[in-house]
């Protein structure tokens, strides 16, 4: 009993979930009369694209730009509908979803143990754990990400986490379809009411894309083309990024950062001139 109760204190500790990640919604204010573009997704997207006041000073972007950057670790439709709900209060001109998100589901993070399984199979489990637990005490878990708080991982945290990712990836599920549908519920709400809604490639490593399980790719780009249609939506994808823009095999580094959020920059100027 003892031991059932570390396990289950120790994979929420590494799933992230006992560290409160506030999305503080409260930015999404926005004064009238602005450009106002805001991006939602995981850490993907934290790691990925410049917090909110730096991002919108990056040279080209459109003055008066109101960015705002909102993110979940282990980000799930479910889990970031809040950020939807409460831009309908305020509906941005511009609303950049990681397209991502129909590929995640929760029940998949942090390989929740099963009871049933062999001991090698429980191994690999610990052995993910440990990992979680290291990028936790590395400065991992973005609870103040919401705020422009930056933690970079290591180097060796980047190492450790590339290891494994292909047996993390096997047990990735596409998101449950009731959790779909709400969050397709509310984009055609927001796009209604005029925002322009985009889905937004945030890219892994051509290694991270050649280790994920071909049917799940499939099955995520056959749902990211129907929302596409569903919402009239356009998709953004950038070009290929050397593996040195990496910190694991899915996440930026600082120079994978840089490089995404240059061209993200570029992609919005480019919509800002094709709506005069």
């Amino acid at each position: 009993m003892l031991l059932v109760a570390l396990i289950c204190g120790l994979s929420l500790v590494a799933g992230n979930l006992a560290v409160p990640q506030v999305l503080h919604l409260e930015r999404l204010n926005s004064p009238a009369g602005t450009l106002h573009v805001v991006v939602i997704g995981t850490s993907k997207v934290r790691y990925g694209i410049d917090y909110d006041d730096r991002f919108a000073k990056r040279p080209g972007v459109p003055n008066g730009l109101v960015f705002h950057r909102i993110t979940r670790d282990a980000g799930t439709p479910r889990l970031l509908e809040p950020a939807l709900i409460a831009s309908l209060a305020h509906p941005p001109d511009l609303l950049l979803i990681e397209s991502d998100l129909l590929l995640v589901d929760q029940r998949s993070y942090f390989d929740h143990p099963r009871w049933s399984t062999t001991w090698p199979e429980f191994q690999v489990y610990l052995g993910h754990l440990g990992q979680n637990l290291a990028l936790l005490l590395d400065g991992g878990p973005g609870y103040d990400g919401n705020e422009g708080v930056d933690r970079w991982l290591s180097p060796p945290a980047c190492s450790q986490l590339r290891q494994g990712y292909a047996e993390k990836a096997a047990g990735w599920r596409i998101a449950r379809p009731e959790a779909i549908t709400r969050f397709t519920t509310l984009l055609k709400q927001l796009a209604h009411r005029g925002t322009t809604v985009v889905l937004l490639d945030v890219p892994v490593s051509a290694t991270a894309g050649r280790l994920q399980p071909v049917g799940l790719r499939d099955e995520a780009a056959h749902h990211r083309q129907q929302l596409q249609a569903e919402l009239g939506a356009q998709s953004w994808s950038p070009p290929p990024f050397p593996e040195s823009s990496y910190c694991d095999l899915g996440h930026f580094n600082e120079d994978g950062r840089k490089r995404y959020s240059a061209w993200l920059a570029t992609q919005i100027i480019a919509w800002q001139e094709s709506r005069h």
